[in-house]
């Protein structure tokens, strides 16, 4: 046994996508932000998607534009916080510590969380306890849960993602305030929604965690857990157990077009989009 933890400890792999691009985005982003017009909308990768959906349809009817930053759910409010920002994303709660800063946080919608394979892997259903061994590195390789033979590689999102908080937190993978996550001998953190995807789609052993929204049972499936699919019927009645609220965020006293926009989301026409989208609504 020692042997080969040994063995394992020598290939274990840490690769740690760093977000230079994203980076570069936001200086460029705050350039133009006094000439623009723009009202900027930053935080949570997971929100993204429906965001630029929502926004889209927004402009249909309003002369507003908007510079979307995907930087994580932390980021987000720490944006809205300090005022770099009048909207941000979050796919996680706030903390007291954060709502205490004046940072009010309005549920948009939820999304299922998924647990997600390459789409050649066999695999389509894990327990709960098996989906715990293998992200906290106690199951490490797919024979051990009826796959293949060969190691399991988990793909997680970095610190400060509210879908990490989320998942984490579901899963029961935090002790003594420790991610378990991180002892996964062969582990990989995506910068983001689109990073975790990407690992997934490129690589056979990969298991990771996203928002339902970007599978495409293409090149990524997403499997049931205790045999329950995320479908939009096992999400509304609670029996899928991985789901994410989806948040948008303002200042305590925020008023004008960021103010006009988040009541447009929470309105009749706003949920109807959501819908349209695929996210469940907030009173659905």
């Amino acid at each position: 046994m020692q042997s080969r933890r040994v063995s394992l400890a020598r290939y274990r792999m840490r690769f740690i996508l760093t977000g230079l691009l994203v980076g570069s985005m936001v200086s460029m982003l705050s350039c133009q932000r006094p000439d623009s017009g723009s009202i900027d909308i930053i935080g949570s990768t997971t929100v993204t998607p429906l965001m630029e959906h929502l926004v889209a349809a927004y402009s249909k009817t309003h002369e507003q534009r908007f510079l979307i930053q995907s930087l994580g759910s932390t980021t987000g409010i720490n944006a809205v916080r300090d005022g770099q920002t009048p909207i941000g994303m979050s796919s996680r709660h706030l903390t007291q510590e954060e709502i205490d800063a004046g940072v009010v946080a309005y549920h948009i919608a939820t999304e299922a969380l998924a647990v997600a394979v390459n789409i050649r892997n066999p695999i389509s259903n894990l327990t709960q306890e098996q989906i715990i061994a293998v992200f906290s590195g106690k199951t490490m390789n797919w024979r051990d849960v009826g796959g293949v033979d060969r190691p399991i590689v988990v793909v997680s999102r970095e610190t400060g993602s509210g879908a990490r908080s989320t998942f984490e937190a579901l899963m029961h993978l935090i002790h003594n305030r420790e991610s378990l996550v991180d002892h996964a001998p062969l582990l990989i953190v995506g910068d983001g929604t689109g990073q975790v995807r990407a690992n997934v789609a490129s690589r056979f052993e990969s298991i990771g965690y996203m928002s339902l929204s970007v599978i495409d049972n293409i090149n990524v499936k997403s499997l049931s857990i205790d045999g329950i699919d995320p479908s939009p019927e096992n999400i509304k009645n609670g029996s899928y157990v991985l789901q994410e609220p989806l948040f948008l965020l303002l200042r305590q006293g925020e008023n004008g077009p960021a103010r006009e926009f988040v009541d447009w989301v929470l309105s009749a026409e706003g949920q109807s989009e959501v819908a349209r989208f695929g996210s469940i609504t907030v009173s659905q």
